[in-house]
């Protein structure tokens, strides 16, 4: 299963990334090839993998509070149509 925790800039999203490896056991990794999202480092956007045995999280810094809509809309939303990695949350977001 995939999941994803969307934070509010870099910062947040390195803690939660350092939280979870260090006391959950999640491991870093290379972002899925169904399921690339490319964050503006410029805009302090992030996006890091991580996986732990069949489960995989995605953590993103969306670049600021303002920033929620629009990053899920054109990062995840719009990476989500083409691919099958987050069927099960694409599927309760458009109802």
């Amino acid at each position: 299963m995939n999941s994803l925790i969307l934070c509010e800039g870099k910062t947040d999203a390195v803690l939660l990334s350092y939280y979870l490896e260090k006391t959950c056991g999640w491991m870093h990794r290379k972002a899925l090839k169904s399921l690339d999202i490319k964050a503006d480092e410029r805009k302090n956007e992030s996006a890091y993998w991580y996986s732990k045995g069949e489960e995989n999280l995605l953590i993103c810094g969306v670049g600021g509070k303002d920033n929620f809509d629009n990053f899920f809309k054109q990062k995840i939303q719009a990476t989500m149509i083409d691919s099958s990695a987050f069927r099960l949350l694409s599927g309760v977001l458009h109802m």
